[in-house]
């Protein structure tokens, strides 16, 4: 039994390295010129800074997370997030939830993704600022102006419901909260102001879909400009 783990282990982490080489081609194909690759991520994280990493943080990082990080840590390139067919639920929840009048150009599928911060900065002062601003914004507005997608925006004042990264006037989160039959460990979340409300709902189930999604929005957005190229 753990030589079958430790084969499908190493699997996984040959399919990071795989995802980490494709990642590599598609940021590539988003910039000129483009035989030349930008610095789109940090190298590696060892397992021994990993082990470094949960005990500063209080945690146990979920085994999908780190066997990416020791390929890559994290994203530091603008990357487009497209949640696709399952996203129509999402809006449809927060359109019939929410007491104002939203319409699709207050809330679409159309996120940008400005950066994921590697583990190792994940109790940097910056993010922990960031954190706090979100916190104090739930606070002010009460929450029962929030809407939350299959989660509670009250997560936001755990420590362990930990911040991960930025887009543009949002922020990512991931739920390291240890608790009994949670079956959202791992799950990666946007949390989004809209004076003068916020909501949360779920990017992906695990760390490992979240990059794959990442990868096949770069996909898509790369066909959508070579389409739009040959129209003009």
């Amino acid at each position: 039994m753990g030589n079958l783990s430790i084969k499908m282990e190493r699997r996984i982490e040959m399919n990071f390295s795989v995802l980490k080489s494709d990642l590599d081609n598609l940021f590539k194909r988003l910039k000129e010129p483009t035989d030349i690759v930008p610095e789109w991520t940090d190298p590696g994280i060892s397992p021994a800074a990993l082990k470094e990493v949960e005990a500063n943080l209080g945690v146990v990082l979920p085994e999908v997370l780190k066997l990416a990080s020791i390929q890559f840590s994290g994203i530091y390139h603008e990357a487009p997030y497209i949640i696709g067919d399952a996203f129509k639920a999402i809006q449809s929840q927060i359109f019939k939830s929410s007491k104002y009048e939203l319409t699709e150009y207050d809330f679409s599928d159309d996120l940008e993704i400005q950066t994921v911060y590697s583990p190792a900065e994940w109790e940097s002062e910056d993010l922990v600022k960031m954190k706090a601003l979100n916190v104090e914004y739930l606070r002010d507005v009460g929450k029962y102006k929030h809407i939350g997608v299959d989660c509670n925006l009250q997560w936001l004042v755990s420590p362990k419901f930990m911040m991960i990264g930025t887009t543009y006037s949002e922020s990512l989160y991931i739920d390291l909260r240890e608790l009994p039959n949670n079956a959202g460990y791992g799950a990666i979340y946007n949390f989004v102001s809209l004076d003068p409300f916020g909501i949360m709902y779920k990017l992906a189930d695990d760390y490992g879909q979240f990059l794959l999604n990442i990868k096949h929005s770069l996909e898509k957005k790369i066909q959508i400009d070579a389409e739009d190229g040959d129209d003009t």
